[in-house]
């Protein structure tokens, strides 16, 4: 069904690896240190039907999404610092707010 409001709902999105990465790092709650991504592969050899015939073939697995710890900044890294900041709890601000004693209204 077609949205009748406007243009139709996003079904996949492209993400380049910083913005992986990026996500990652909110997901994990990490607030340091330079971080990337990293894929695990499995890879097996076998045959398969190519051109008429068997052929020697090699078969690639990705396995799963690791984030590494990287020492410095590359084209692939980001810094949790930046894109996932420690930012003080509610509970702290709120208490702060209300002991700085009553408003004035002039």
């Amino acid at each position: 069904m077609s949205n009748p409001f406007g243009k139709p709902a996003p079904t996949a999105y492209a993400l380049d690896w910083r913005k992986v990465a990026s996500a990652l790092v909110k997901a994990l709650d990490l607030h340091e240190g330079y971080w990337k991504v990293g894929l695990n592969f499995t890879l097996a050899a076998g045959q398969t039907q190519f051109s008429g015939g068997l052929s020697p073939a090699a078969f690639l697995s990705v396995m799963g999404v690791t984030l590494v710890k990287a020492k410095e900044m590359d084209d692939l890294t980001v810094d949790a610092a930046f894109v996932n900041p420690l930012l003080e709890k509610a509970t702290d601000r709120h208490i702060r707010t209300f002991t700085k004693g009553p408003a004035t209204v002039n």
